[in-house]
């Protein structure tokens, strides 16, 4: 199978996690769900992923404060995070892409657009 892109999605849906799990082929991509920023930050300890997909507005740490104690740890600071939210407005991008994200998609999500993203973002890898 070689080896797959690893995705952490985190979102307090659990809907939403599988949903954007399944947009992934498993022949090119292992996907791990977290419900919470505090479980995000555990699964990053388990295993770096190449990517994470955050939701923002989730129940104890925001997806900016995961984002930001990513970004401010020499060890995880280059994994790209991607934002997707609910949150429509110039002032909830801003402040997911001063946190750190790279990217930042607002809900609803068309799942085309977001792989297309995800596919051209692990390939050039900017964030290196």
């Amino acid at each position: 199978m070689g080896d797959r892109l690893r995705i952490l999605i985190v979102d307090d849906e659990p809907s939403i996690v599988k949903a954007l799990s399944a947009m992934f082929p498993g022949d090119k991509y292992e996907t791990t769900g977290a419900s919470n920023g505090n479980e995000a930050l555990e699964r990053v300890g388990e295993k770096t992923p190449d990517l994470i997909l955050m939701d923002i507005n989730m129940p104890g740490m925001s997806g900016y404060e995961v984002t930001a104690a990513l970004k401010n740890n020499p060890d995880t600071q280059k994994i790209p995070i991607v934002l997707i939210t609910g949150n429509c407005g110039k002032e909830s991008r801003t402040k997911g892409l001063e946190a750190g994200a790279i990217d930042f998609f607002e809900k609803p999500i068309t799942v085309r657009d977001l792989y297309n993203r995800i596919e051209y973002l692990l390939s050039v890898k900017p964030w290196v």
